[in-house]
């Protein structure tokens, strides 16, 4: 019989907004819990609420956060620059805000539809020939094997 489990219930909206807000993987969970990393998925394994939590807060940061920025950088977008800048002649710093444009990011495009479209975008085309065509060549007596 082994030991009692230190897993508490309410670490599932802890494991779910570590997940959700910050990207947490398992060694960080394990870190925030104060437990090694197959503890974490001990608790997966028995709890499936704690797993759903952490596969639902995990997919939400995907989301939210990281593929909104993958389509940022492949459709470019304006932001906000703010500068300080000291006038010389009286000493003052002055802080002025430009609005900048990021352009389209190639790179970014190209992973984006490979992996959004992947029959229309993949690298290696796969064209498949088949036919039942058959050749009939008719060669004089002279020709014809024997």
């Amino acid at each position: 019989m082994g030991r009692k489990s230190n897993y508490k219930p309410d670490y599932v909206k802890l494991a779910y907004n570590a997940c959700s807000r910050n990207g947490a993987d398992i060694a960080a969970l394990a870190n925030l819990f104060g437990v090694h990393v197959d503890t974490i998925y001990d608790w997966m394994h028995k709890q499936p609420d704690f797993k759903e939590a952490i596969c639902s807060g995990r997919d939400l940061f995907d989301t939210e956060k990281v593929e909104r920025k993958l389509v940022e950088l492949a459709l470019g977008y304006e932001y906000e620059d703010i500068v300080a800048e000291k006038d010389e002649k009286t000493g003052r710093v002055r802080v002025k805000k430009y609005k900048k444009q990021l352009p389209p990011n190639p790179a970014a495009i190209i992973f984006y539809l490979k992996n959004r479209q992947p029959g229309r975008w993949k690298d290696k085309i796969d064209n498949q020939v088949s036919s039942d065509l058959k050749i009939v060549v008719d060669l004089p007596d002279d020709l014809k094997p024997d």
